[in-house]
Formats: structure tokens, sequence, C-alpha cells
């Protein structure tokens, strides 16, 4: 059941928690949170979607990251907008899609996840918002800017214009949801938790709002290195043309996942962490099946 609504999304399901609590080793580090932050497991419940699957995923993915070191929670938007400036050297500005004061995000369509290594200092995030294009498409939203500024006139900045001429564009509609807000600290790069720490965004976005399609636009120099594959966005699609924008212009390629689609790679992702375990299982046990001592 939903609890009282706060700054972040307020579920308890103590289910999940315990699991996760049974799950851990009490004197492991990687089992221990920053003092301050609970886990995000604390304010998550499955309301939609595959429910074994989804149990599984956040459970898997939790200690996959926490063994990379990295404690998951949620966190307010204003806390994800002040991270962000707060990092300029590292992290390009956020888009005003996330932003509560211009995008119009808030607690009831918009979430964002920080990750802290033990000393509580944070070193991920990713974020997600929810929007109801019944009715309208990305194409249509993006060049109103509408997808951007709550009032586009008021807020955008002069001369900023977004050209859309991605064909797949028009077929996102319905509920929708736009990930973004990602960034490591440089420290915490190439260590593995893309993954983990995506699966876990999408996951959340599917069981609370059970969208259709899951995108993002992403920067043509990043996509022709290969980072929508290596995130599990199986299409990408040119172009979206960010103009004078809060990013400066860009040319970018909309990347995006159907419902299905996802499900069918949060299966896969598990299979994967299983297969990982069975053959830890199976080390463990050819190591023991050793003999003491060389048979002469």
């Amino acid at each position: 059941m939903r609890g009282e609504r706060t700054a972040t999304p307020a579920f308890r399901p103590e289910s999940i928690l315990e699991s996760q609590r049974q799950a851990a080793r009490p004197h492991s580090p990687e089992s221990i949170a920053p003092s301050g932050h609970k886990s995000f497991l604390e304010d998550i419940a499955v309301e939609y979607g595959p429910e074994a699957q989804l149990r599984q995923l956040f459970l898997s993915a939790d200690t996959e990251l926490r063994s990379k070191g990295v404690f998951l929670s949620f966190a307010g938007l204003d806390e994800l907008v002040a991270l962000n400036e707060a990092n300029p050297k590292t992290w390009n500005p956020i888009l005003p899609i996330f932003r509560p004061d211009i995008g119009g995000a808030d607690a009831d369509n918009a979430y964002a996840l920080i990750g802290r290594d033990s000393s509580g200092e944070p070193v991920a995030t990713i974020a997600g918002r929810r929007f109801d294009w019944h009715g309208t498409n990305f194409a249509r939203e993006a060049e109103s800017l509408r997808l951007f500024y709550a009032e586009p006139d008021r807020d955008k900045k002069p001369g900023e214009e977004c050209h859309v001429n991605a064909p797949s564009a028009y077929d996102l509609t319905g509920t929708v949801v736009f990930s973004g807000a990602v960034w490591y600290r440089p420290d915490f790069r190439r260590r593995g938790i893309t993954t983990p720490l995506g699966h876990i965004s999408r996951g959340y976005a599917l069981t609370r709002w059970d969208p259709g399609y899951t995108f993002s636009i992403m920067a043509e120099g990043v996509e022709r290195d290969g980072l929508a594959k290596r995130i599990n966005y199986p299409h990408i699609d040119y172009e979206v043309n960010l103009i004078k924008s809060t990013v400066g212009t860009v040319r970018c390629a909309l990347i995006w996942t159907t419902k299905l689609e996802f499900i069918a790679c949060m299966e896969a992702f598990l299979s994967a962490r299983l297969a990982q375990v069975d053959a830890r299982i199976e080390h463990g046990r050819a190591e023991q099946e050793r003999p003491a001592f060389p048979l002469r």
C-alpha cells in the first residue's frame, strides 16, 4: 500500500526489505549502508509488472552495487539539481526535465536515485520522469519544448529550439518515462555499475507507472561509442537536434525500449547473474572435492 507522500516515493514493502536483510551478511562491509541514508528497498513496492522477477531484480542489482561499494537510495529532486550544480567539471547541466522550478518535475511524476560510497559521499545518479502523452507524442512535445519546460515561452533560453527528424519519435505515445540525469564520479567509472543501476531505475519506473516506453536522448558522440547498446536500449534513431539548449547545440540520438523488451532484458540480466552463482557453487564444490595432498 502507498504510504504518505514525501519528497521521494514512499512505499513500504516489508517483504523486499526483509529479503534483502536476510540475504546480506550482517558483518560484511557490503551490507552496511552509509549513516543517515536508507536503502531504496525501504521505499519501493512492486505494483505493476512481473512481481517475482522484479523482486529478484531489485535484490540482485542492489547486491551487485553494494559489492562494488555503491549504496543506493532515493533522493529529492532539489538534491539532484544541487549535486549537478556542485560538479560542473565532471557533469554537464541536467536537462530542465528534472528541475522542479522550471521543468514541472515533482514527487508525483519523477524520482531520483543517488548512489553513495561507504562514507556517504555521492558517486552515481540516475533519474526518471513520467509523461502522459495520450493524444500526443515525443516529436510534438520535444519540438514545442514542453518536454523540457512547464512553460517554454517563459523559461526557454534565448534562441532555444529542438528539431526532431527521428521517424520513431511519432510512435512514443501514451504513458512514457524519460530516463536521464546519469552521472558517475570519475573514480567510480568503469566499475561495472552502469548495468545494475540502469536496471533498478527502469524496473522501478515499470512497477510504479507501467509505461509502454522508456526513452532518452543521447549525444551522438556518446552513442557512437556504443553506450546505448551497452545499457540495453535496442532502438536507436536519428536525429534530435538540441539548439542553444542548457547543454548547448548538440546532435542526439533518440533511444528507447518497450515494456516487453525491458522485461526480456531484465530476465536475461537475472539469468546471467544466476549462471554466475551456479559457476561459483560448482567451483567451490570442486575445491572441496580436491584431495588435501596430491595422489601419487
